[in-house]
């Protein structure tokens, strides 16, 4: 009798151990283990080679136009060594298994409670890269949180929904202006902000196409392209029934501009063009990871309407950037 009671002990403490290695196994960082806590300075690192691969690939985009395969392989080189320094960092592509936990094991909040008997199926997605930054510890009003960071980025050459091209559009009116004048025109980007239209940037085409401008005698028109990609943010909290719950997104969005002014040139017609990126930022993007503690609901903290204003003031261009704020959006 007592050789059966300790044979049933020994296979029940086996079962035991067996179900907890397999937990331990199937938890993203080992939800048994205390995630290393958040490092904003590391992760800042990360969202600015984010940044920087999200350019590279808008600006392939541009090169591919216009069959500058050089150009092309040479960034093709710069996105392996982004990668790397991405993966050193601990911001890797999800694997299957991250999405199916993301997507089978979360808990729905407030308006995403419709998906509770068709959860959504955060990827593979054919046009958008979904990156995963681990579960990382976080502490708000002294108790400690853990949380799950996800980034969706376009694809290479993978274009809607998250980055959009908008046709040429002539910021000078048709006005022809001498190089003096043209030079010191004064040119603005707005953001659509709660208290009303803000700057952002101002800039003169003196910035853009000096030196190579000096040569100029006039200019006639004043070109100007945009294509943006929105890269967004996502942050799950682990609850303690096993299972997570996204709390809060946000985006930047990165603006890949090509200005070419069109004049004379010594006694002809000639063209300079130049390429400049900028950035936009949420208003709360860097404070979501908390947001996503103290709110009770989804929160989304999207950047809002951005306005390119021509060389009289007026609106050149004008539009809100495209905001993935669940699963299916980035279908």
């Amino acid at each position: 009798m007592g050789k059966k009671l300790l044979l049933v002990l020994m296979c029940y403490l086996l079962l035991l151990v067996s179900s907890n290695s397999v937990f331990a196994a199937n938890s993203p960082s080992g939800k048994n283990n205390v995630p290393a806590a958040l490092n904003k300075v590391e992760q800042e690192e990360v969202e600015k080679l984010l940044d920087q691969l999200v350019q590279s690939r808008l600006l392939k985009d541009y090169y591919r136009k216009q069959s500058k395969n050089l150009q092309v392989q040479e960034l093709d080189d710069q996105e392996k060594l982004l990668w790397k320094q991405l993966n050193n960092r601990g911001a890797k592509l999800a694997t299957q298994e991250e999405l199916n936990t993301i997507s089978q094991n979360s808990t729905p909040i407030g308006g995403m409670s419709t998906f509770m008997s068709n959860p959504p199926s955060w990827g593979p997605y054919s046009r958008v890269d979904m990156l995963s930054f681990g579960t990382k510890s976080i502490t708000v009003s002294g108790k400690s949180y853990t949380i799950w960071i996800f980034y969706a980025i376009p694809k290479d050459g993978g274009g809607a929904p998250l980055a959009k091209f908008f046709n040429t559009i002539d910021l000078n009116n048709n006005n022809s202006f001498s190089m003096s004048t043209f030079s010191s025109k004064m040119f603005n980007i707005y953001l659509q902000k709660v208290v009303g239209m803000i700057p952002f940037l101002a800039w003169t085409p003196f910035e853009y196409f000096w030196p190579e401008g000096n040569n100029y005698t006039s200019f006639n028109r004043y070109d100007f392209s945009v294509t943006y990609a929105s890269r967004m943010k996502y942050v799950w909290q682990y609850l303690p029934n096993d299972t997570w719950q996204l709390k809060a997104s946000s985006n930047n969005v990165s603006l890949s501009e090509v200005h070419t002014a069109r004049g004379i040139k010594n006694g002809s017609a000639n063209s300079i063009s130049k390429v400049v990126n900028n950035v936009v930022y949420a208003d709360q993007y860097s404070n979501v990871e908390t947001l996503a503690i103290t709110s009770s609901f989804y929160s989304t903290w999207p950047v809002d309407t951005i306005v390119y204003k021509n060389v009289s003031g007026g609106n050149a261009l004008s539009f809100f950037p495209f905001y993935a704020s669940s699963a299916p959006d980035l279908m």
